[in-house]
């Protein structure tokens, strides 16, 4: 059974620095970025949960791809602005 927790505050909301984490507005199509230990939504790996929403949201009309890939030995999450 789950416990029921009374009288929790609520955290503040937390407020972003105003920039994207990732450089979506800054790419042209062909270009390219590496996210070391990214995963996907299956949950696999232990990095940031990654998706290419973000890209999508911040430059209209955009589409993007990943690839999981190791790349020097690391993996990671490839992200491609395709369009």
């Amino acid at each position: 059974m789950i416990e029921i927790d009374k009288g929790v505050p609520i955290p503040p909301p937390r407020k972003g620095t105003g920039r994207p984490q990732y450089p979506w507005r800054d790419m042209e199509v062909g270009d390219s970025f590496f996210i070391v230990n990214g995963r996907v939504n299956n949950g696999k790996g232990d990095g940031p949960l990654v998706n290419t929403r973000g890209g999508a949201v911040m430059v209209p009309g955009s589409k993007w791809t990943m690839r999981v890939v190791v790349e020097n030995e690391i993996r990671g999450i490839r992200i491609w602005r395709i369009a």
